[in-house]
């Protein structure tokens, strides 16, 4: 027996698409026969048969299509975690993003300064997980990125602080605020 997927393919594309590509079947008895025919209709050709008392066949066949269903279905459940990649342009201004997502925030330096780690974080909406020196490698100054995932619903400010050439720190180079979803 099939599932119906019908209001799965108004959701997903990816279904629509496979469930209009999928031959029909007809299934009938042979008269005096012990086997069960199935015959495409013209939009395909399929042959199976399959004995009538043979539940293993059929239980298998059922298994498949959950195993089916459920691909398709995990699949098309929308998109899981995506990345937000910010620069400069962002400093002093806000992005949200939904719980579970990751957040990139990519400065370069002028000079031999550079973004301090770990950066001062408000509250626990945002949580720091690495930073890294990043290409294009300029013999002028690095290009840090620092990372975050977003851990919890909420509002975070994140501050990063920069030195300069005398070592001398700026405590709020780059400020940027999270509203997570």
């Amino acid at each position: 027996m099939r599932p119906d997927l019908g209001a799965v393919s108004a959701v997903c594309p990816v279904v629509r698409l496979h469930l209009s590509a999928r031959p029909r079947v007809t299934r009938f008895n042979k008269p005096g026969s012990d086997q069960a025919d199935a015959l495409a209709e013209p939009r395909g050709v399929v042959k199976e048969y399959a004995m009538k008392s043979s539940a293993g066949l059929r239980r298998r066949s059922r298994e498949s299509w959950s195993v089916l269903a459920l691909s398709l279905l995990s699949a098309c459940s929308g998109p899981g975690p995506t990345a937000l990649n910010v620069g400069e342009q962002t400093n002093g201004g806000s992005v949200s993003v939904v719980v579970g997502d990751s957040l990139n925030i990519i400065l370069g330096t002028v000079g031999p300064g550079h973004y301090l780690s770990p950066p001062l974080i408000s509250g626990p909406a945002v949580a720091f997980l690495r930073d890294d020196v990043v290409p294009p490698f300029d013999p002028g100054g690095p290009t840090q990125r620092f990372q975050f995932r977003a851990a919890a619903r909420g509002i975070a400010r994140i501050t990063l602080s920069r030195t300069d050439a005398a070592g001398v720190v700026d405590t709020a180079a780059y400020v940027l605020e999270v509203v997570v979803r």
